[in-house]
Formats: C-alpha cells, sequence, structure tokens
C-alpha cells in the first residue's frame, strides 16, 4: 500500500516516470534488452527443436510403442484391408485411437511410400505445424511496442 508522500508524488508528477526522457530511455534500453533476452532464449529453443525433430527422423525406430500400431493400421488401410476389424476376428485388436490418426498416417505413407521416415512425417509435420501457429499466435496476441507489457 502506498504512502501519502508516494501518491502526492505520482499525483504531482515527481515520480520516476516523469522525471523526463532519461527514465523514459532508461526503461526503453532495459526493455530492450530483456527482449534481446527472450529473444535469444527463443531462438536457441527452436533451433533445439529442429534438431530433435531431425534426430526423430534418422532414429531407425519408434520412440512409443504406439506409433508402431497407428504405423501397422493405417498400411492396411490403404492396402485395401479393412481398418478396424469385427470383435470375433482373429486378427482383432483393441486401440483407444480413432480413424483420422490412420487416415493421416496412411496419407503420408501413400505419398512417400512405406518406409519407417515416411510413417514418421505425420507427427513430424504436425510438431512442427503447432510450433509456427503456436508462434503466430503468440505474435498476434502479446504484440506490443514493449515486452514489458507482458509482464506488467
Amino acid at each position: 500500500m502506498q504512502d501519502d508522500s508516494q501518491s502526492e508524488a505520482v499525483i504531482s508528477g515527481n515520480s520516476p516516470a516523469a522525471a523526463g526522457p532519461g527514465w523514459r530511455r532508461y526503461l526503453s534500453q532495459r526493455e530492450n534488452r530483456i527482449g534481446l533476452v527472450f529473444g535469444a532464449l527463443g531462438a536457441l529453443a527452436f533451433f533445439y527443436f529442429l534438431s530433435v525433430l531431425y534426430r526423430y527422423a534418422n532414429y531407425a525406430n519408434y520412440f512409443d510403442h504406439a506409433e508402431s500400431a497407428i504405423v501397422v493400421r493405417a498400411w492396411a488401410y490403404i492396402s485395401g484391408q479393412p481398418m478396424y476389424h469385427h470383435p470375433s476376428d482373429e486378427i482383432f485388436l483393441l486401440v483407444a485411437y480413432g480413424p483420422i490418426a490412420f487416415l493421416i498416417t496412411g496419407i503420408y505413407m501413400a505419398l512417400f511410400g512405406g518406409s519407417i521416415l515416411a510413417s514418421k512425417l505425420a507427427g513430424l509435420v504436425s510438431a512442427a505445424l503447432g510450433i509456427i501457429f503456436g508462434a503466430v499466435l503468440a505474435k498476434d496476441v502479446f504484440v506490443s511496442n514493449s515486452p514489458m507489457s507482458l509482464i506488467g
């Protein structure tokens, strides 16, 4: 809570913010430095993310056990077999994924062949698009002349 001397200083224009262009120049320089730090951290995180995508694309296997099940069903579907089987069938397998996961993976496999890389493209492209759309959204939401407006 402000005491009376602080309130009177703000009202009378004797506060540091009203001290003139020198104070504003200091705030502007400080905000620019903070913006540069956050920009550098964001760029570092983005390049790290790209390296993870690259390493996973070149990894000879899947990290998640469910990926192989999705790939098998996607490949079966684009080969003309049913995506889901009746529970009385020998090859019935209960999965927790809807048809969109299989269809999107199947599209990439139909376009690029039946390789592990082609089966990973759906996830890799989705992750990259998520980062791009998130950056566009953040820019639209948080755009201002001052990075300090994000915390105040």
